[in-house]
């Protein structure tokens, strides 16, 4: 019985979860870009089919409002990094 009692403290669990996280980081940081992305849209793919159908409706509306903005700014971030190069010029 006492040799059970440190496996169920807190400060066991806790250093038990850390060490989890660190090892997932480490594994995380060896994978390559390429099969990231592919681990991405097959994640994407299962969940996108297992949730309800509200949410994939909600992010899909994110997704088109932040495309949209970004449709907008992006134009505007390149005129204002060129505008001054032009002035420069003349």
């Amino acid at each position: 019985m006492y040799l059970l009692q440190p496996l169920k403290s807190k400060r066991f669990l806790l250093a038990y979860k850390i060490k989890q996280r660190v090892d997932i980081k480490r594994i995380y940081e060896k994978i390559g870009l390429l099969p990231r992305i592919i681990i991405a849209i097959i994640l994407g793919v299962v969940i996108g089919s297992t949730t309800p159908e509200w949410t994939v409706r909600m992010l899909a509306t994110f997704n088109g409002i932040s495309g949209n903005f970004l449709g907008f700014a992006i134009p505007l971030i390149i005129i204002e990094f060129i505008a001054p190069g032009i002035g420069e010029i003349a």
